[in-house]
C-alpha cells in the first residue's frame, strides 16, 4: 500500500492512493476511502485479508456475466447492473 507523496497529486484536495497488491504481482489503485471500506467489511466478514474479500467479490459479479451469450447480452446485463451506461 502507498500514499502518493508531495507533487504527485493534481489541483488543492489532493486524493490519497492506496495500492492493494492482488493476483501475484498485480497491484490496483483504489481510493483510499475505498481500501479502508474493503479493510472494515473484510474483517467483519471474517475473510483472511481485503485481497481475499476483493478476489470474492469480483468472481461472484463475474458470475453474473460469464454465461451470457455474446457480447450484446454482457453489454445488456452490465447496464442493468449499473456498470454501463
Amino acid at each position: 500500500m502507498r500514499r502518493k507523496g508531495k507533487g504527485e497529486g493534481e489541483g488543492k484536495g489532493e486524493d490519497i492512493e492506496r495500492e492493494l497488491t492482488m493476483f501475484g504481482s498485480t497491484k490496483v489503485k483504489l481510493d483510499a476511502s475505498l481500501v479502508e471500506r474493503i479493510r472494515k467489511f473484510a474483517e467483519i466478514a471474517g475473510y483472511s485479508s481485503p485481497e481475499e474479500f476483493i478476489t470474492h467479490a469480483l468472481e461472484k459479479e463475474l458470475a453474473l456475466l460469464e454465461d451470457a451469450e455474446d457480447e450484446e447480452e454482457i453489454k445488456k446485463r452490465l447496464q442493468g447492473l449499473g456498470y454501463m451506461s
